[in-house]
């Protein structure tokens, strides 16, 4: 799991309120080509957009710019995301990033057998 402020737009069309030349050109910055290489590199899925895949909310504001973007991801693995009860963006209060919230299952589903251990008092046996 990958988590936090990636200063990255993931998807162009439903994370960003106003797409401008800058937020364009992003993708071509070396440490979000960097990012997009982990997250196929670990086969990595955006926790939240994996929920949510139509909706548009955002984590992220400048108000500078007076835009509203959702940079900040929770990235999961594929047999972790299988676990997620709910992942959610939180209301910007205090800063101008919004928290993101997940929960997960901790519980497995049947194992089956448990793996093999070697019986390490064999080792002592002469016999053995």
């Amino acid at each position: 799991m990958v988590c936090g402020d990636l200063n990255h737009i993931l998807d162009h069309t439903l994370d960003t309120s106003l797409l401008t030349s800058q937020s364009r050109k992003q993708h071509l910055k070396p440490q979000c080509q960097a990012l997009t290489k982990l997250i196929m590199e670990f086969n990595l899925y955006d926790t939240w957009r994996a929920l949510h895949p139509t909706d548009r909310q955002y984590s992220h504001h400048s108000q500078v710019n007076k835009t509203h973007s959702r940079i900040d991801h929770i990235l999961s693995t594929g047999p972790l995301l299988r676990r997620v009860l709910h992942c959610e963006i939180e209301d910007i209060v205090w800063s101008d990033h919004a928290p993101n919230i997940m929960s997960i299952t901790t519980q497995f589903a049947s194992r089956g057998y448990a793996p093999w251990r070697l019986n390490e008092s064999l080792l002592q046996d002469d016999t053995f």
